[in-house]
């Protein structure tokens, strides 16, 4: 499962290879554990800070983080052969049981 998260961010470019390769390892550490707080996901005190530093940075947008994976996941929408279409005017959908 996260080999196929880290291939849809193949592409990804902030600009600077430590940037892209510090995302890599973020994500990772995302898809490893998605539903604990950042603390949890990054126990030690100089991961969890270059963690925030790294979503904080001036030079970290989020459309230009999510491109790569956007892209992918256009191109698997693309290559499937059959398609789901849901008339939104008239579909209800009731996820409470959820």
């Amino acid at each position: 499962m996260i080999s196929t998260l880290l291939s849809e961010f193949e592409n990804l470019s902030l600009g600077d290879k430590r940037l892209n390769k510090r995302a890599l390892k973020i994500v990772t550490r995302l898809a490893e554990k998605p539903t604990a707080s950042f603390p949890k996901i990054f126990p030690n005190v100089a991961e969890l800070e270059a963690f925030y530093r790294f979503i904080e940075s001036p030079y970290i947008q989020a459309d230009t983080l999510l491109k790569s994976h956007v892209e992918a996941t256009a191109q698997r929408v693309f290559n499937e052969k059959e398609a789901i279409v849901i008339d939104r005017k008239s579909t209800r959908l009731n996820s409470s049981h959820l």
